[in-house]
């Protein structure tokens, strides 16, 4: 058969010739196409808005194969086979497909049997330009996206909500034979930046045979689904693993995506407009691999049949997420896990709770130089693009000047909402999201700054964060947030700090440094904390006024790690020891209330003549000899700062009365030190006089504990004895109280955290036995406070009820043992094996610490002097169980 076709102003020609075979239980058709001349003409008006024909004219040809015959067991077997397609103008190819294969060996309805023997595809090509205006240019076709005509929000009323689909009737057979798609040539070309190269991508999608629905839950098969791309000269390879299993009881992901041959050189070729505001040349042959796991409870009597108004449950898991910018290169943006634990989400309302979300060991290496800012091999340049009337203040003008004090530090308006809008009450309110904890445990970060000489480094080495039970729609209406979060720090290497009673030692211990070759003229280094601990904690409510409070602690910062930067402000920074603390009261309409405290410490700072700091401070004297002068009895100097911010912000007068305020009370303590300090001065260097100094940690006390064990050993009480009479002999110390979890710990955790399945099915049914005598109980005795109620024995009954009232606390406690065994009976439980033996070890930690804060209580130490440190699931300690550090500080 022929068949020959012509619309004038649109088709010159098309014409079809093939061949239509049947047969008794069969139908075959062969045919080919081709057409010439196509052009909008009297059909462009007839176009979708945005879309539009460009160029002269096109055309195409085709082959179609298509047969249909009865299968041997019922139905149609079906097979497609589309090839040698193109479609072109005169002078490029638009796109073109080798073939394209659909053969399914059986459809039956009636049996409700669907089977693919095999789907393919290979030789797709596709061409696409972008051009400067934002047009898509594809198929020989225009399509520019409409614009907005306002740049208002929508306004629309609620919605009902819609239930999810029910699919109900017999469950199909749905049998997947292999399936392999292939793009061999994805063309896109950005005319939008001059000189831009066109980029090629090429893509592979292919899955493995697997039965994917069937009445039977325990016939069913997981699609394991490969994908890979790449992208000439800017991506060597992309593969993405995947098993899905979505119709099991369980629905169930678990892939893995693995990025190779990243080459950051090529970014300018293909995309100049970045690279002009971004630098890769450093990403040599950047990699990046992520695994995902993701399983999801549904209420289902049949794979298809799901009650969606229970709501769903399930867990996500993030984990293995690294970037490198060079294979064997260290991780520099990474994180070990993220993981969510969804109680319950309702498709209906859109409303979820999270038991938990956990994030573990974030990882982050970054560097900033002359250049600006590197991570994962890409240079971000600073200060850029900055007009010259926002430059720094003091730019351009003479070396040495100093920029005048503003007269105002205000804080910016709140932006108004539209007229018509309540900020309090958005006309439609989203769908609530409770979480009942976040956490994030572990941190792997290195920051380095090479703009300062020495270069400044700060590692951290560990981050714990708790955020307690919130909800979006709690934090709108002004429910409280309560969080607490610490940091702690690597090690860096700064000069050693010589610790003596006097000054003729401090030299003694110098002398011989050098006579041991171990001094140079950069002094000797040792390896020190950056900083004990950085902590935050608070409970706040920002809506809708701010109201709460909020704590920041700085402990033990070593303020000669960063004498690089301080000496490119002019200012040399030999030593220095900081502890800091900020606390912050909100008052709503009456503002923020801060009190700070600055506890610096073998301070060594000094500048030249008419530096920065005497000049803004406007000394008398240089400042070396200002901060001897300033030091209290202690060698220290305690600067203490409060202030009020309001809406207006904060005026000069008001900063300028809280300073002076501090520097009267530093000004009156070195008055009242003075003559010890400068009597000092003059023995010490005879060896005859002393002060304590800052406490090294000699003085810590240990006590040792059992695996597991949380009772305080049996030396504890003359150790804690002891520890009380030095407070009480010294006001100014406090005790630091630290854990260090043992090995052992960590094994006796993990062994009551995860217990067999036979002694969980035990402690279940001793428990439900224990519930029901219970709920006995409490039945006769709530017949019992009746009855005494009705004989008018208000005492009896008011004792029975408290009674009851104690039995109803025991239910509920077995109710959440219940919970929690049943969990470890679930399945996938032990995945979480893990967090259960993270947070038992911290329980038992935690209870360490609590008894001996207690016992020191009791000893009549203030809780102010005692300084329990957070405590962290690391093990410090390898063949042996943990132990608590008491260790007396000097407090502000």
């Amino acid at each position: 058969m022929e068949l020959g076709l012509a619309v004038s102003g649109s088709l010159e020609q098309l014409s079809a010739h093939g061949t239509l075979v049947p047969g008794a239980n069969s139908l075959e058709l062969r045919l080919a196409a081709e057409m010439v001349g196509v052009r909008p003409g009297p059909l462009a008006p007839y176009l979708p808005a945005g879309i539009e024909w460009e160029g002269p004219s096109a055309g195409g040809e085709a082959t179609l194969l298509a047969r249909a015959s009865r299968a041997p067991e019922g139905g149609l077997s079906l097979a497609l086979e589309l090839g040698s397609l193109r479609w072109s103008s005169a002078e490029r190819e638009f796109a073109g497909l080798d073939r394209a294969e659909l053969d399914l060996a059986r459809v039956d309805p009636g049996a409700r049997v669907f089977e693919l023997r095999r789907a393919s595809l290979s030789g797709a090509r596709v061409d696409l330009e972008r051009d400067a205006e934002g047009g898509l240019h594809a198929l020989g076709l225009r399509i520019q996206a409409p614009r907005a005509e306002s740049s208002a929000p929508p306004t629309s009323a609620p919605t009902a909500a819609v239930p999810w689909p029910a699919l109900t009737g017999k469950t199909p057979v749905v049998l997947l034979g292999p399936i392999d798609f292939e793009l061999e040539r994805l063309r896109f070309l950005d005319r939008g930046q001059p000189g831009a190269e066109a980029l090629l991508l090429q893509t592979r999608l292919a899955s493995a045979p697997c039965r994917l629905l069937d009445p039977d839950p325990s016939a069913l098969e997981p699609l394991r689904v490969t994908l890979q791309a790449s992208a000439a000269e800017l991506v060597d390879r992309v593969e993405w693993e995947a098993l899905l299993s979505p119709f099991g009881l369980d629905a169930a992901l678990q892939g893995r995506l693995r990025v190779r041959g990243v080459h950051g050189p090529s970014f300018a070729r293909f995309a100049p407009a970045l690279a002009s505001r971004l630098d890769a040349g450093a990403m040599e042959s950047g990699e990046l691999d992520l695994a995902v796991e993701a399983r999801l409870e549904v209420a289902r009597r049949a794979p298809l049949d799901i009650d969606w108004s229970r709501g769903l449950q399930g867990e996500f898991v993030l984990k293995d997420f690294a970037v490198r910018r060079a294979p064997e290169a260290p991780v520099e943006l990474g994180l070990d896990s993220l993981r969510a634990e969804l109680a319950n989400f309702l498709p209906a309302t859109g409303a979820a709770r999270f038991k938990s979300i956990e994030l573990e060991k974030p990882r982050l290496r970054a560097r900033r130089d002359a250049r600006g800012l590197h991570l994962l091999g890409l240079c971000v340049p600073l200060g850029a693009g900055v007009p010259p009337e926002t430059s720094p203040a003091g730019e351009g003008s003479e070396a040495g000047s100093a920029a005048a004090p503003s007269t105002e530090v205000a804080s910016a308006p709140p932006p108004e909402a539209p007229s018509g809008t309540r900020a309090d009450a958005p006309p439609h309110a989203p769908p609530d999201v409770i979480v009942d904890r976040l956490t994030i445990a572990g941190l792997d970060c290195e920051l380095l700054d090479e703009t300062a000489e020495p270069a400044a480094v700060v590692p951290l080495t560990g981050l714990d964060v708790e955020v307690k039970r919130f909800s979006l729609r709690g934090l709108q209406s002004g429910e409280p947030l309560a969080f607490s979060s610490s940091v702690q720090s690597g090690k860096v290497e700064l000069p050693r700090r010589f610790e003596s009673d006097s000054l003729l030692q401090g030299v003694a211990g110098a002398t011989a440094a050098l006579l041991s070759g171990e001094f140079d003229e950069k002094g000797v280094l040792e390896p020190r904390d950056l900083f004990g601990e950085v902590s935050l904690a608070g409970r706040l409510a920002l809506l809708p006024e701010p109201n709460g409070w909020a704590t920041f602690e700085v402990s033990q910062l070593e303020l000669g790690a960063f004498r690089g930067l301080a000496g490119g402000a002019g200012v040399e920074l030999g030593d220095g020891v900081l502890d800091l603390t900020v606390r912050a009261r909100l008052r709503g309409s009456d503002g923020i209330f801060v009190d700070s405290e600055a506890s610096f410490s073998q301070l060594s700072l000094s500048e030249p003549a008419d530096g920065p700091i005497s000049r803004y401070l406007v000394l008398p004297a240089p400042l070396d000899t200002v901060l001897f002068l300033l030091k209290d009895s202690e060698g220290r100097h305690v600067v203490p700062v409060g202030f009020r911010l309001t809406d207006e912000g904060i005026s000069t007068a008001s900063l300028a009365g809280a300073a002076a305020q501090a520097a009267g009370t530093v000004i009156a303590r070195a008055v009242a030190s003075s003559p010890l300090r400068l009597l000092g001065t003059l023995t010490d260097p005879l060896g005859l006089t002393g002060g304590d100094g800052a406490l090294t940690g000699k003085e810590t006390v240990g006590l040792d504990y059992e695996a597991g064990d949380d009772q305080p050993p049996g030396d504890a009480a003359a150790a804690l004895d002891e520890l009380v009479e030095r407070l009480d002999d010294d006001d100014k110390l406090v005790l630091a109280l630290t854990h260090q979890a043992g090995s052992a710990d960590l094994a006796r955790a993990a062994l009551l955290a995860n217990p067999a399945g036979d002694d969980c099915l035990r402690l279940s049914a001793r428990l439900r036995r224990r519930k029901a005598e219970l709920s006995r109980t409490r039945e006769m005795l709530v017949a019992e406070v009746r009855a005494a109620a009705a004989l008018g024995m208000a005492e009896t009954a008011e004792a029975k009820r408290l009674r009851v009232r104690a039995l109803d606390r025991e239910l509920g406690l077995l109710e959440s043992s219940l919970d929690r065994v049943h969990e470890w009976l679930r399945p996938g439980a032990e995945r979480r094996a893990a967090q259960r033996t993270r947070a038992a070890l911290l329980s038992i930690a935690g209870s360490r610490v609590e008894r001996i804060r207690q016992a020191l209580l009791e000893r009549g130490v203030a809780a102010e002097r005692l300084r329990a440190r957070t405590i962290r699931p690391a093990v410090e300690l390898e063949g042996r169980a943990g132990r608590v550090l008491l260790t007396p500080v000097r407090g502000a």
